[in-house]
């Protein structure tokens, strides 16, 4: 992949127009996008794409229609090793509960 530096340090663009990003070590801050953009993490050899604030309110909402318990969509985001809004820590089934609460008033 040709790695072309767009002035953030551990990110680039590549020939698809995706950004992509190096996974930050330790208690590092990574921000999850609103709207339609794409963004690739690398966790070691793997990369895995972020998905935005939508799209994990999409997932959020759809596996609860279906019967799903807070905890098993808190998994489930796990799984997808998707990042948190705030970027730090993992999904729990109580922010989960927060999030639904919060936007389905």
């Amino acid at each position: 992949m040709d790695k072309k530096e767009n002035g953030n340090e551990g990110t680039w663009r590549d020939g698809s127009g995706e950004e992509n990003v190096n996974l930050p070590s330790g208690d590092e801050k990574v921000n999850v996008l609103s709207g339609d953009e794409k963004v690739n993490v690398s966790f070691g050899d793997e990369k895995v794409n972020i998905l935005s604030r939508d799209e994990i309110m999409s997932i959020i909402n759809g596996m609860r229609k279906n019967g799903a318990t807070f905890d098993q969509v808190a998994l489930h985001l796990v799984e997808l090793k998707q990042p948190t809004f705030s970027g730090r820590g993992e999904w729990h089934a109580q922010t989960i509960h927060r999030l639904c609460s919060k936007y389905n008033q």
